[in-house]
């Protein structure tokens, strides 16, 4: 990595990784990373919010009978909620932690900012937000649980309130190498977190929404192994004309256009090509190129896109422009396995009929590394040719599906020493994949053979999944017999002088 790239990364400060909408007769205006499209509206103008609630039929106001009355232990006219704390505070809105005095527990409250009271455009998005995410009844998609207005604070809906930390929090905790997140979060359960992400936009999908805010900032993950996709403030209909008026020239900022249109939406540092205003149309491979940028930052720390300004970001984005993550550059002790790299690169390709088509497709990948079961190559080796050779240093081992091979020491043809006949089934040169020892012998195909290569990543990545007393005796163990192995050759290297 260059001294200009560690400087780009050490100064990203979060830039691109927030939610943005961009007016045209406005700057970048930011919301909170967790949440964003919250208002508050005041009691004078709730005609304005009762216009929108078109699909009522009764309007009549329903009072709680005596009985009922009696079980809640208060009064009928009394608000059912008690504001506890503020949760946060973004560029649109206000999240707060409220208890539920029905229910007796505490939820999560969604409410816009006084300023954005009169403006019926957001009231509406608003709405529309609450009821697309109480629509989507999946274990890992917020629930929804009550719409309405709550006097001094103005209209809300609230959500259960998830215990836990953001994807992104989990992620610095790591980066940072703090000793208990490494812990707890290895490989695999971040692929795990990953894969419930991908089941809750896929049923998204098959409801005909899509997400186009997926990010590790919305994702929490619960103190009890719960996993939540969060903010669907951005959320749209798949086959609903888009509300944004794409303007592609725009070089700088502010804007100076002539109306107030939404031309942008979404995280600039993890948008799809066409997210970020390259002409085409947005639909459900936007969200599975989310999806292969939340991984990539998974794997790295940072999202696929940095830079000094929102522009420099966005220009990036339309051009597809990320840095391809080199193990050896990582600034943490992990590896990403090809078969990770295969996904995120698919995911993220910059022609939409180049990704995944689908997250059920992208699902179906991920399971097979999940799983362990690897994608691994075959390869043909004809008669007479000689793959190993002793002395080299080597990332491979070698099944043999049919054929034979020798193997040996020395110079063949020129007094070498044959160690063995392998065939069918049999594993050579496997001390590669645990060792970093030089190759103690050469392997020589004696017919045509055909083996499948297994590269000492993928291996890893599956030694990875045992227990860590059991993956250290399965290294101790390879250790002591490679040992046994050169000892081994140096008494037949004596005995043969």
């Amino acid at each position: 990595m260059t001294v200009n790239e560690n400087n780009e990364k050490s100064k990203k400060n979060d830039l691109g990784q927030e939610t943005v909408l961009i007016r045209n007769d406005d700057i970048v205006e930011r919301f909170s990373s967790l949440y964003n499209a919250l208002l508050d509206v005041d009691g004078e103008h709730m005609s304005d919010f009762a216009d929108l609630l078109d699909d009522r039929d009764d309007e009549t106001e329903l009072d709680l009978d005596s009985g009922l009355t009696s079980l809640l232990n208060r009064n009928p006219h009394e608000d059912q909620y008690d504001v506890v704390s503020e949760i946060s505070q973004g560029g649109m809105g206000v999240l707060y932690q409220v208890f539920d005095k029905n229910f007796r527990r505490n939820e999560a409250m969604k409410v816009l900012l006084p300023e954005y009271k009169y403006d019926k455009a957001l009231l509406k998005s608003f709405l529309r937000e609450a009821r697309i995410t109480a629509q989507l009844e999946h274990p890992n998609i917020i629930p929804v649980h009550d719409l309405g207005e709550l006097p001094g604070y103005g209209v809300y809906f609230t959500m259960k309130k998830v215990q836990g930390e953001t994807l992104n929090d989990i992620l610095n905790e790591l980066e940072s190498e703090n000793p208990a997140y490494i812990e707890k979060y290895d490989y695999f359960s971040l692929l795990a977190v990953f894969r419930k992400v991908c089941d809750a936009v896929s049923y998204a999908h098959s409801q005909g929404i899509l997400h186009r805010d997926i990010k590790p900032h919305n994702i929490m993950v619960g103190d009890f192994g719960e996993v939540i996709l969060m903010d669907w403030g951005l959320a749209k209909e798949i086959n609903e004309e888009s509300e944004e008026k794409l303007d592609l020239t725009i070089t700088e900022y502010p804007l100076n256009m002539n109306d107030t249109h939404l031309i942008l939406k979404g995280s600039p540092g993890y948008m799809s090509p066409e997210q970020a205003g390259d002409g085409d149309t947005l639909d459900i491979r936007s969200d599975i190129f989310l999806l292969g940028a939340t991984l990539y930052h998974i794997f790295t720390f940072i999202p696929p896109y940095i830079g000094t300004s929102i522009q420099s970001i966005l220009d990036k984005a339309r051009a597809c422009r990320f840095k391809l993550p080199i193990n050896n550059e990582l600034s943490h002790q992990s590896i990403i396995p090809d078969d990770v790299m295969r996904i995120i690169q698919k995911a993220m390709n910059s022609d939409k009929q180049l990704r995944y088509q689908s997250v059920v497709e992208l699902i179906q990948d991920l399971d097979l590394v999940i799983h362990g079961k690897m994608n691994i190559d075959q390869k043909h080796i004809p008669a007479e040719e000689v793959f190993i050779n002793e002395g080299d240093f080597g990332n491979e081992c070698y099944i043999i599906l049919n054929g034979s091979v020798a193997v040996y020491k020395g110079n063949w043809g020129d007094g070498e020493v044959m160690l063995s006949k392998l065939s069918k089934g049999d594993i050579v040169g496997e001390m590669a994949l645990i060792t970093n020892a030089a190759r103690s012998a050469s392997v020589r195909t004696l017919e045509d053979t055909n083996v499948i290569v297994i590269e000492k990543d993928i291996f890893n990545a599956n030694l990875n999944r045992l227990p860590k007393w059991m993956g250290g005796a399965f290294n101790a163990l390879a250790t002591r017999l490679n040992e046994l192995d050169e000892k081994m050759a140096r008494i037949n290297h004596t005995n043969e002088s």
